[in-house]
């Protein structure tokens, strides 16, 4: 295929290197980025890793959420090959390991409700609130890692109209006892209350 000579403007071919007429040398043009391609920017390896901090100051109650988020990212990261591959994985793995520790270390004890002696606990009202307040107790021989109590509110047939709870995640000793606090609107159907603790996980 003939071309014009941008230098002389004759007839050459497109596939010489320089013009037989007057000499001009073409220089190949170079492909704009073809050496240095656009890097993945890696934010789901940032997520993981902010994930990673939050797991390790959560309560072990909560350290699923954190850690789901810390597996998923990973997992992403990986399919989309962000560079730093390897920090995807070490996410992934620590995922499983926190789940996989805190399974095995904790698991609900249902005979275990029995060693949770609840003392000293009374209803209160104040203003447009009542209060359900008392200690509970750890008596067996076992550390309480989570419990949860639950109050009944009754109304003048003795039927449950409402329920509330609290719950704690702090370890409890064998032998050392708990301040609680049930707070609930106030109704004037509530004519009675009464409480029972309902889970219970040991370590």
């Amino acid at each position: 295929m003939l071309i014009k000579c941008p230098e002389c403007t004759k007839d050459i071919s497109d596939t010489v290197a320089a013009c037989p007429h007057c000499g001009y040398t073409f220089k190949s043009i170079p492909l704009i980025n073809q050496s240095n391609p656009k890097k993945k920017v890696a934010i789901f390896q940032y997520v993981a890793i902010c994930a990673l901090v939050v797991a390790l100051f959560t309560p072990k109650i909560l350290i699923s959420i954190p850690c789901l988020v810390l597996i998923t990212t990973g997992i992403i990261s990986l399919v989309r090959k962000e560079p730093r591959w390897w920090l995807s994985l070490i996410s992934v793995i620590f995922g499983l390991a926190i789940i996989g520790s805190t399974s095995s270390i904790a698991k609900t004890d249902t005979s275990y409700i029995d060693k949770m002696h609840i003392q000293d606990w009374r209803w209160e009202k104040e203003g447009n609130y009542t209060y359900v307040r008392g200690r509970v107790k750890n008596i067996g021989d076992s550390t309480v890692s989570y419990f949860k109590i639950t109050s009944y509110y009754k109304n003048v047939s003795g039927d449950i109209i409402d329920t509330d709870f609290t719950n704690s995640g702090e370890q409890l000793q064998p032998g050392m006892a708990k301040e609680f606090e049930i707070m609930h609107k106030e109704s004037s159907e509530y004519k009675t209350v009464s409480i029972a603790i309902d889970t219970v996980r040991t370590q």
